[in-house]
């Protein structure tokens, strides 16, 4: 079967993006999950919840899968980034 000159076979992408990789209209270069996971480091810093509450504040199904996408962004466990961010801001003191 040949398709005619100039035709184009349809194409879609091997992953599509899912909810949590789509981009956040109105704002370039973020995603979805970046976003959920910049406010899961707020809370690490700003609170004491357990990371089970934080994910689900801040939309996450379970605290594996907000842990899994915090280490993808900033390379390091929640526990860790919160520990090293109380050990910054007792230094500031």
């Amino acid at each position: 079967m040949s398709r005619p000159p100039g035709a184009r076979a349809a194409t879609r992408p091997a992953f599509p993006p899912g909810p949590a990789r789509a981009p956040v209209p109105g704002v370039p270069g973020t995603s979805r999950s970046g976003l959920l996971v910049g406010r899961a480091a707020a809370r690490l810093q700003q609170t004491a919840e357990p990371l089970e509450a934080i994910a689900r504040r801040v939309g996450y199904a379970t605290p594996y899968a907000l842990s899994r996408a915090f280490s993808r962004q900033f390379g390091t466990m929640p526990g860790r980034y919160r520990e090293r961010m109380a050990a910054d801001f007792a230094q500031l003191r």
